[in-house]
């Protein structure tokens, strides 16, 4: 029994050893179009990608858009298609390409990159994971709370550097606080001119409202003057046309006045 564990120590190391952190990424064949499903990042030993009638290319992609790797495979079969390829650390994106080196798609693996070091904060980064790239108080989705007398925008308000300073009490030493001169009083006289003023204020309103009113039907009774002389030149009958500015809201009695009015001039 002694002499078995070297060699199971032995056989369990080989294959730690073996395995690799590899881009796990899972796609689905469909009347021989290739579609996304997922992808995570996996410790597993890179096997042989899938061959098929039908090729394709994987190629991982860096921030600034350099190929850091390419894996050709293939599919003959509708169904469930899964690829394993090396993981690169500076990996932004991978790009699936049919056998004439065409985009199909592609999708982002910037999550899994360890890009700490190159003095950009990227969107998988926070102070907590690089204090390298990002600054404090920098919004990266984690709230420090360090204290450098920056809010935090990721705290909500929870950072200390985030809190009003206190109010100081003015000393004696303060100078004095100005305070506005209070209104004047307002004797009774005073009371008593305004409220006529207001009056008299009032009064000159009204007035010119009314002067309003008077020249408005004034400008009504021209106009209705001059459509019934318009009217009786065109050869209308007294009856159709009180019908008519009847029917259009005039005052009765102005209509009977002005055609009366006109039947006196053609006697």
């Amino acid at each position: 029994m002694k002499a078995a564990l070297p060699t199971l120590l032995v056989l369990l190391l080989a294959t730690f050893a073996a395995g690799e952190q590899a881009y796990q990424v899972k796609l689905v064949v469909f009347d021989s179009q290739l579609v996304f499903n997922s992808v995570r990042l996996t410790d597993s030993e890179i096997l042989e990608p899938p061959s098929g009638e039908r090729q394709f290319f994987l190629e991982i992609w860096d921030k600034e858009g350099a190929v850091l790797r390419t894996l050709a495979f293939g599919s003959s079969l509708n169904g469930p298609l899964e690829v394993l390829i090396p993981y690169e650390r500076k990996g932004a994106v991978i790009v699936v390409l049919d056998d004439s080196r065409q985009m199909l798609f592609r999708f982002t693996v910037l999550q899994f990159a360890d890009t700490c070091g190159d003095s950009i904060c990227d969107e998988q980064e926070s102070r907590e994971s690089c204090q390298q790239d990002c600054p404090s108080a920098g919004r990266d989705d984690f709230c420090d709370r360090e204290q450098q007398g920056v809010c935090d925008p990721d705290c909500g308000g929870q950072d200390p550097d985030c809190k009003a300073p206190p109010v100081v009490a003015p000393s004696a030493s303060a100078p004095p606080v100005q305070r506005k001169a209070p209104l004047p009083q307002k004797s009774p006289a005073s009371m008593g001119g305004m409220i006529m003023g207001a009056f008299a204020l009032s009064l000159a309103s009204l007035t010119a409202v009314g002067w309003t009113l008077v020249r408005k039907k004034g400008r009504q009774a021209r106009l209705l003057r001059t459509t019934v002389e318009d009217w009786t030149r065109a050869g209308y009958a007294p009856q159709q046309i009180r019908q008519a500015l009847l029917q259009r809201h005039y005052p009765q009695k102005q209509i009977d006045a002005l055609l009366r009015e006109r039947r006196g001039e053609d006697l």
